[in-house]
């Protein structure tokens, strides 16, 4: 169950449980908690942080380009990550666990439009399906049944790639979600990268994947022809 409440100036929400997350994310503000940096881009940040003997993921994003397609996005759809929370709880109380856990989701939005959010969810151990060739070949039929179960659980991906598939000590394992859901165009999406990333076809709707085929074309023509 996640509960939903402002403090502070953050739209949060939270998994209710026997632990108090936004109070995690606190102790990271105020520098009281063991932290390393594991990936910064323009985008954002993601940080490893340890808690109570627990460790976390952190995930600070906030968006730098495309600004206002993003709050035509978000007035029409709300928040990316509050969806993600939300569809990540209930696919886990429907009994699937290959994702990655999310519990908290705190943002400060304009309107609908979160201008910074952190996410903080489970840490996963474990080598990477990108770690080797080795692994990839090993387990990239597991990941076309992966994605399909998450699919039936209103959850895609939006991101296939090796470095979004960790191999931990309960099975193959997958992080980095999207919090679009899981229509036909999404899950055309994901099988396009199922195929293009680790060779594996999967059966899907012809006609989203030449829509998103199509899509893809259409964006590269126009990008080509503004730098022309």
């Amino acid at each position: 169950m996640v509960e939903s409440y402002r403090f502070d100036g953050f739209c949060v929400l939270e998994k209710k449980d026997d632990k108090k997350y936004f109070a995690i994310l606190s102790l990271f503000f105020d520098e009281k908690i063991e932290r390393n940096l594991i990936q910064k881009g323009s985008k954002g940040e993601v940080w490893k942080v340890r808690h109570d003997g627990v460790c976390y993921a952190l995930k600070i994003n906030r968006p730098t380009n495309k600004i206002i397609g993003r709050k035509v996005k978000a007035l029409l759809k709300g928040s990316y990550f509050s969806s993600l929370i939300l569809r990540v709880d209930k696919a886990r109380a429907e009994g699937c666990f290959s994702m990655c856990d999310v519990y908290l989701v705190a943002e400060k939005k304009h309107f609908r439009f979160a201008r910074e959010s952190f996410v903080l969810m489970e840490w996963i151990d474990g080598p990477l399906l990108s770690d080797s060739e080795e692994l990839r070949n090993k387990y990239k039929n597991e990941v076309g049944d992966l994605l399909k179960n998450i699919h039936q659980h209103g959850i895609s991906s939006g991101d296939v790639h090796p470095g979004n598939f960790i191999v931990s000590n309960t099975g193959l394992r997958i992080i980095d979600l999207s919090g679009r859901g899981a229509s036909a165009i999404d899950r055309a999406k994901d099988f396009i990268g199922l195929k293009n990333k680790f060779g594996v076809e999967a059966d899907v709707d012809s006609w989203a994947v030449s829509l998103v085929l199509l899509r893809s074309k259409l964006r590269a023509f126009l990008k080509k022809a503004r730098v022309s």
